[in-house]
């Protein structure tokens, strides 16, 4: 497990035993910056003033979360799979039976998405462009052989997830920092929005909260602090519940900058180019 070590920082420790104390009553704790956790009432926070158990906490008590979280990678990917992987986690329709689809208005990103499809054994990507949001197809190229693409995806265990299901797979919290940060960046691609005016904001935007979760996660890997916030939309005469991980401020807009940067392409690039 990972815990702080008398320092407060983070190192990995092993359990020295597992209690069990029966059931007991649990909250839930929300923090300004959109993170949840649930715990017991004895339950340890640190705070300013030094331990303290959440029956103690008030409103507006600033409790400790990391800045950065390091961590030993013990898997690779490729950039095929990196930037396939972010495509199709944000624009992408894991729900075919047989095959992907990938959705984008943007000509330049349908063609680094069919790029990117190179990289996998036996596909053959067919695009429609009959409608505003042009679709990739990738199918077979040969019906007799396993689609490489496809296959992939489902050792990753991310096909058959609808939109508001879909999480960031756990391989990809085991790989080089440049690996993720390719991943990363073709994921803000699809939904992802860049602000260079004013302040200057960058955010993505889902409809997954795993999802949202993971990738505030995942930028703690490069020290980018951000906040995620829940929203409520209009959507086919109803209402849908969202989430955006907003990230503001100039430090972490630099290192958005310095590490996910590199991996954008078209306005985004442009864009993020006028912020730093």
């Amino acid at each position: 497990v990972s815990a702080l070590n008398d320092s407060f920082k983070f190192e990995t420790q092993r359990a020295s035993s597992i209690v069990s104390n029966g059931k007991k009553k649990v909250w839930r704790v929300i923090t300004r910056s959109g993170r949840t956790i649930e715990a017991t009432a004895n339950h340890p926070f640190r705070t300013f003033e030094g331990w303290s158990h959440l029956n103690s906490l008030k409103k507006g008590t600033r409790i400790a979360v990391p800045r950065i979280l390091h961590y030993t990678p013990t898997k690779r990917i490729t950039r095929a799979q990196a930037r396939a992987l972010g495509y199709l986690l944000s624009e992408g329709n894991l729900c075919h039976p047989s095959g992907i689809y990938f959705y984008s208005k943007s000509e330049l990103e349908i063609k680094d998405f069919c790029n990117a499809t190179k990289g996998f054994s036996n596909v053959q990507c067919t695009i429609d462009r009959s409608k505003p949001a042009i679709a990739v197809y990738v199918r077979k190229k040969d019906l007799r052989e396993d689609n490489g693409l496809f296959k992939w995806c489902k050792s990753l265990g991310i096909l058959g997830k609808k939109a508001i299901e879909k999480n960031i797979p756990p391989m990809l919290f085991s790989v080089t920092r440049a690996q993720l940060a390719e991943c990363i960046g073709t994921m803000w691609q699809g939904d992802g929005c860049i602000f260079p005016k004013k302040d200057g904001q960058i955010f993505y935007a889902t409809s997954s909260k795993q999802l949202v979760e993971d990738l505030q996660h995942l930028l703690l890997r490069f020290g980018i602090i951000s906040t995620i916030y829940t929203k409520k939309f209009r959507y086919r005469g109803g209402y849908k519940i969202g989430y955006t991980l907003n990230i503001s401020r100039y430090t972490n807009i630099e290192l958005f900058a310095k590490w996910i940067g590199p991996y954008l392409i078209g306005t985004k690039k442009k864009m993020l180019a006028e912020m730093v």
